[in-house]
């Protein structure tokens, strides 16, 4: 597995016929000092195809990129977006980004996903249960959507009504 850094990079205008069409590697995936993905396609992961971890940050970007089936800007299992953009990608799932059961995707300052386009989730598609926080136990874990959800909300609730409740954590059904 070898990691892939591209620093002031471009890739433009690249397919390939199954998956990443500007970049597949098994490693970790770094793009930073503006470094840009543009107009490339593919199956899956039409800009990144990464089964490692993808890492966007240092005003990179990846745009007009595109997948006819999962992730038009990147596919991977753990993606981190920091001072970065995925804009104007299309997929059929994830116009901007796919994640899969059990993966992740870490979104900090300055950070914009926008303008993509997909029959679902056109900024990002996670299948499986997406809600991940503090157990009861002590720990963090993936937790079932339905009742973190509704805790959630009743946590807001108390917040917005000038109630001060914090969230203590939930169960894990999964």
């Amino acid at each position: 597995r070898v990691p892939v850094h591209l620093s002031r990079a471009r890739i433009e205008d690249c397919s390939a016929a199954f998956v990443g069409g500007a970049i597949y590697s098994k490693g970790l995936v770094a793009l930073d000092a503006k470094s840009v993905i543009r107009r490339c396609g593919a199956r899956g992961g039409g800009g990144l195809f990464v089964p490692g971890t993808a890492w966007l940050g240092g005003g990179s970007k990846i745009e007009d990129c595109a997948a006819t089936k999962d992730g038009g800007g990147v596919r991977g299992p753990a993606v981190l977006l920091n001072d970065s953009s995925i804009e104007r990608c299309s997929a059929e799932s994830g116009g901007a980004v796919f994640l899969d059961a059990d993966d992740s995707l870490v979104v900090g300052d300055g950070a914009i996903i926008q303008g993509n386009d997909a029959t679902r989730g056109a900024g990002v598609y996670a299948a499986g249960d997406c809600a991940q926080g503090p157990d009861f136990g002590g720990g963090f874990n993936v937790h079932a959507i339905q009742p973190t959800s509704t805790e959630h909300g009743r946590i807001a609730a108390l917040n917005m009504a000038g109630r001060v409740t914090p969230y203590q954590g939930s169960l894990q059904m999964n």
